[in-house]
């Protein structure tokens, strides 16, 4: 849940879990079973998550769970495609498939809900939500096209996916999710393996 301070915390079981995300009166927030598939999901300098053109600081600013363990993604001063990628496995081609991540940058977020045009087609339904603090959490769904799909997030500068990092500016990320289903859920850390909620 987010909490009164605004904060993402887990509470224990049979605890009702009052939710004041982007307001001062809680509401009771009341979710399915859902599993993060993605491991590793706040550690994205583990081995787990491939780099293309990039280096990660870890911890190097607090979250939104109010703890200094957000990464920071710079990128290298090549002049090149910088992502950050990992691959869902295991996925169902029948049913739709969430994939959502936390994110801060240094200057701005800048996307177009309606259509992902560097990738030539809508791959999905997008959304997003302000956690506050210049931290936004960003989701796209889709049914998976195999059972095995690479997602990857890309840093972008004058909206140019190739261009020239200086091994400093880059963006913050924190709690990677990767859900079997139609929306994404409250966020669920995970460590090195799936966790269910």
């Amino acid at each position: 849940r987010v909490n009164k301070d605004g904060l993402i915390e887990e509470v224990a079981n049979d605890t009702p879990r009052l939710d004041y995300l982007n307001s001062t009166c809680p509401n009771l927030l009341l979710e399915s079973e859902s599993t993060n598939r993605q491991i590793r999901s706040e550690e994205f300098d583990n081995s787990a998550w491939g780099k293309a053109n990039v280096f990660v600081t870890s911890n190097l600013t607090t979250s939104p769970s109010g703890e200094l363990n957000a990464d920071k993604i710079i990128a290298t001063n090549t002049t090149s495609v910088k992502t950050i990628q990992e691959v869902m496995s295991g996925a169902a081609t029948t049913s739709g498939a969430t994939v959502s991540i936390f994110v801060k940058n240094w200057v701005r977020v800048s996307f177009d809900l309606e259509t992902l045009q560097e990738f030539g087609s809508t791959l999905g339904t997008f959304k997003f939500e302000d956690y506050g603090g210049g931290w936004y959490r960003l989701s796209i769904t889709g049914t998976p096209l195999n059972t095995s799909n690479v997602y990857q997030f890309s840093l972008v500068k004058n909206q140019n996916v190739t261009f020239t990092g200086n091994n400093s500016d880059g963006l913050f990320l924190w709690g990677a999710q990767v859900e079997q289903k139609s929306t994404s859920s409250s966020y669920i850390p995970t460590q090195n393996s799936a966790v269910t909620r």
